[in-house]
């Protein structure tokens, strides 16, 4: 049976063992662990299972792939949301395994990260038909970047090469938003139906689909005009779960009239519609039997609704609505940010600044009727008289 112990150098703790399978030779493997000398006693525990089960490696010998199988697992899944291991397991599983998960972890150098972008941009498409977009492939460089700098953090390799790579540039999108016309037409056509509350909701607070599915009667104060958004519905492969704010923050937001009152509306018409099913229900937007949505089943059966009338309008439009609206209201972009539940208010200046032209349209025009009106006051004799001829040598020097 394979054995080791714990030893300590200065500040530091070691773990030393015999990494060689039975009737192998012996093979010890000594690390430096960081943290305490229980950290370092569960470390040799952990290493002398894998070496008993067969699972043991040696850091020169691990590849990409191998690592990140273990990365998975010991960082991802109890440190990260389940909807974000999610994703980051099928970006692994679909593009960085089968690109350079061959590779050596300790052999990875920035040129073999650097030139499988370029080959991801060309031809990463699954379907085949070209590159992937920028967007994408800077998604794949965030998750090689995090997994790589955990094997610099656990003395796997001495130096996160990705982060000597530059992922490709991202041109900054347009967001498709609406003005205050559109959205009030669009509202207009859903009166009636089961979506038009929860649209109301995200266009006149700017909450986001999982926040509006999880809102609760308790999270609003109806008197007072305003809710509390506390919670966000999240769905991944494995079901719906509850779960805190994008930002893991609450936030306090102030309801305008026109939603209190539809507000107030709606929840008199819920009771007396749940009465009839014999069902009753904590959330504010929920089905016939009083449960909640699940956020990919909404988004469904809304933009369903939506199709057979020939509408085109992403349900997240409205929150981009929301933002932009306010900010060419001339709201500041810190009230925005705090509205709109964004941890810093540089992503809101970075998401919505683009959406001031009109604001911008009209300070040019208000500019040019000051302009005009200036120059038709001013005496044109006058501007004559102050105009200065040139010598020649001067213009022959410009023409120059």
């Amino acid at each position: 049976m394979a054995q080791g112990s714990v030893y300590r150098r200065g500040t530091k703790w070691y773990i030393r063992y015999d990494a060689a399978a039975p009737g192998q030779p012996r093979r010890q493997v000594q690390r430096r662990i960081q943290g305490t000398k229980r950290d370092a006693e569960k470390a040799l525990a952990a290493a002398l299972h894998e070496v008993g089960t067969g699972a043991h490696s040696l850091p020169s010998q691990i590849t990409l792939a191998d690592y990140l199988e273990r990365f998975t697992a010991d960082y991802m899944m109890p440190r990260l949301s389940p909807k974000t291991v999610e994703s980051y397991r099928e970006l692994i599983r679909l593009h960085i395994t089968p690109g350079i998960g061959t590779i050596r972890l300790q052999g990875l150098k920035p040129l073999h990260i650097q030139r499988f972008y370029s080959q991801l941009l060309e031809t990463g498409r699954r379907d085949g038909r070209g590159g992937l977009s920028a967007r994408t492939v800077r998604y794949i460089h965030t998750v090689l970047r995090l997994a790589l700098k955990y094997a610099v953090r656990w003395e796997l390799i001495p130096r996160n090469p990705a982060e000597l790579v530059d992922p490709p540039a991202l041109q900054k999108r347009e967001l498709d938003t609406h003005d205050a016309q559109e959205t009030r037409a669009f509202l207009d056509s859903l009166h009636g139906s089961p979506y038009y509350l929860p649209a109301l909701l995200a266009a006149a607070t700017g909450m986001r689909r999982g926040e509006v599915l999880a809102l609760k009667w308790e999270d609003i104060d109806l008197p007072a005009g305003i809710l509390v958004v506390r919670r966000s519905l999240s769905q991944t492969g494995a079901g719906v779960r509850e779960k805190s704010t994008k930002t893991g923050r609450e936030r306090i937001v102030t309801l305008p009239g026109l939603l209190v009152d539809a507000l107030e509306a709606h929840q008199a018409q819920q009771r007396i519609e749940l009465a009839l099913h014999g069902a009753r229900t904590e959330f504010v937007v929920c089905r016939p039997d009083g449960s909640h949505y699940a956020p990919d089943s909404f988004t469904s059966q809304y933009t369903r609704w939506l199709k057979f009338r020939g509408i085109t309008y992403r349900f997240h439009q409205l929150r981009h609505g929301h933002a932009s609206q306010l900010h060419e209201a001339g709201i500041p972009l810190l009230d925005i940010s705090r509205r709109l539940g964004h941890s810093g208010i540089q992503i809101t200046a970075d998401i919505y600044t683009h959406t001031d032209q009109r604001t911008q349209s009209a300070a040019a025009a208000a500019v040019n009727t000051i302009l005009s009106k200036s120059a038709r006051e001013t005496n044109p004799e006058r501007l004559c008289d102050q105009t200065v001829t040139k010598p020649e040598s001067v213009i022959d020097r410009e023409a120059t």
